[in-house]
């Protein structure tokens, strides 16, 4: 499995897969049985620092599960998500793109205005493939997608830099490593092509 071109049911029944641009083959998916093995192979494709900042950043998160002031972090994401969006649509105006181009994602992430800056971490989701119909943009690390009103309702993606889906809530069960789907292209990754599309309920960003 590791490395190889799997079968649909393989990819299903994988708890670790790992794909994007800024890996040796960006049109391949690689699965993996067990953390170890993933590490090992990271290790071999000079991927080992990334996934060594995923891997500690998702611990951190965990750790945070039981933490007194949930109710105010909810609150605080819905307002920075809302405050993004609305900040989205306006510099979609601006520059007339519409909300879902790549080339508005590059404007608004790392090529943004000197003046401006960039107004959130760089990934997307949205409900339906091809990176169309609603979205939310990732605030950072999200322990909850239903805080954002998007629990399981991903089914394809934007993002630079690296990042993790989970399938449950607090960054745990099945997980899809990211790695710069966005690259240079500006591409969008249909989740249903790695088994992932209307399961994403967590993430970790770096």
């Amino acid at each position: 499995r590791r490395g190889k071109v799997v079968s649909q049911a393989e990819v299903t029944d994988a708890p670790i897969v790992a794909v994007g641009s800024g890996l040796p083959d960006k049109s391949t998916g690689y699965v993996f049985d067990t953390d170890d093995e993933f590490q090992g192979w990271a290790r071999e494709i000079g991927m080992e620092e990334v996934a060594s900042r995923l891997d500690e950043a998702t611990e951190k998160g965990r750790e945070q599960e039981s933490r007194a002031d949930l109710a105010w972090l909810e609150a605080w994401h819905k307002k920075k998500t809302e405050r993004i969006i609305n900040d989205l649509n306006e510099l979609a105006q601006l520059y007339d793109l519409p909300v879902n181009s790549p080339k508005l994602f590059r404007k608004v992430t790392i090529e943004a205005d000197p003046l401006i800056g960039s107004v959130f971490d760089p990934y997307i989701l949205f409900d339906s493939n091809g990176c169309g119909g609603s979205w939310r943009p990732l605030t950072g690390p999200m322990p909850r997608f239903g805080w954002i009103g998007f629990n399981n309702r991903a089914s394809s993606v934007n993002g630079l830099g690296g990042g993790i889906l989970f399938s449950q809530y607090w960054f745990k069960a099945k997980k899809a490593y990211l790695f710069n789907i966005g690259n240079q292209l500006g591409d969008c990754l249909d989740l249903a092509d790695i088994n992932f599309s209307n399961v994403a309920s967590s993430a970790i960003l770096i």
